[in-house]
Parts: structure tokens; sequence; C-alpha cells
């Protein structure tokens, strides 16, 4: 597995980087900024791209975007100090999302699961994906029947 690190901060890809090539995963490269990161992508051609948006705000989404555009078979798991971001990182290509939390053990069986198929998501994750697609499936039904819920009301009225 070949892997690109992305963030800002130099000591956290440090890190990473020695903790990833230490259990045997070869680190391509690592990227600090956002067009760094895609210049580095485009020339190392990595299957796995590990990427910090903590701190990066709404650039990070981008980044995705266009990764996946370039580079469509490339698996972007997201590191993040919070679940903020992550029905918006899967929709723009994320194929895994993991808390910043996570014990680098954690992180190598993540890993290791990728490469069985599997997505790298951090426990509680899985629920709150399925929330947000039942949400947004809610609210687009709502949209295409915009007289329902005053039907519903109506009904309701009469029989009460």
């Amino acid at each position: 597995m070949r892997v690109l690190l992305i963030g800002e901060q130099a000591l956290y890809l440090g890190g990473l980087r020695s903790l990833l090539q230490s259990n045997g995963i070869e680190v391509a490269g690592t990227a600090r900024y956002e067009a760094e990161a895609l210049e580095k992508a485009r020339f190392l051609q990595p299957e796995v791209v590990l990427m910090n948006i903590s701190g990066i705000g709404r650039g990070g989404m981008e980044v995705i975007r266009r990764l996946k555009a370039e580079i469509s078979e490339v698996k972007i798991i997201i590191l993040a100090d919070s679940d903020e971001n992550l029905l918006e990182a899967v929709k723009c290509g994320a194929c895994g999302y993991l808390l910043t939390s996570i014990e680098g053990d954690g992180l190598l069986q993540k890993l290791l699961a990728l490469e069985r198929g599997e997505a790298p998501l951090s426990p509680g994750l899985t629920a709150r994906i399925l929330e947000g697609f039942v949400q947004a499936a809610e609210k687009e039904e709502a949209q295409a029947e915009p007289g329902r819920e005053q039907a519903a009301a109506c009904v309701l009225q009469r029989n009460g």
C-alpha cells in the first residue's frame, strides 16, 4: 500500500510517517498545503491518501473532490478532530473518516481493513452517516411533494 500523507503540521506528519513505515506501510510522500497535495498526488499516484483536515477548513473538501476527479481509484481517508465534516467528506469522495483521537494500533487496523475492502470509520460514525442520508432523503421527498405536510395537517384538524 502506497500512502500519501496530507496535513498542515510537520511534526504530526512526521509522527504518522514513522508509525506507518515502522509497520511496513510505504509512505510515498507528505504534503502540507492544498496545491502541494494535488501536485504530489498527481506525481506519486498513491493508492491511499491519509488527509488531516483539522485546521485546513473548507479547502480540504475541494482537495478531496479534485483528487477523486483526477485519480478516481485513490482511496481517501480523512483524519479529523471531530465529525463536523463527516457527511460532506463522504459526499466529496472520502471512503473513510477517522477521528484523530484514534490510537496508532487502531489506525493500522483500519488500514488493514481498507485492504480487505472495508470502510475505515471511527466507532459511531456509521450511524451518523446513515442518519445524514436518511435526513437528506426525507428532505428531498418533502421538496418533491410540497403540499403533503399541509394536507396531513388538514386531515389532523378535521379528525381531531
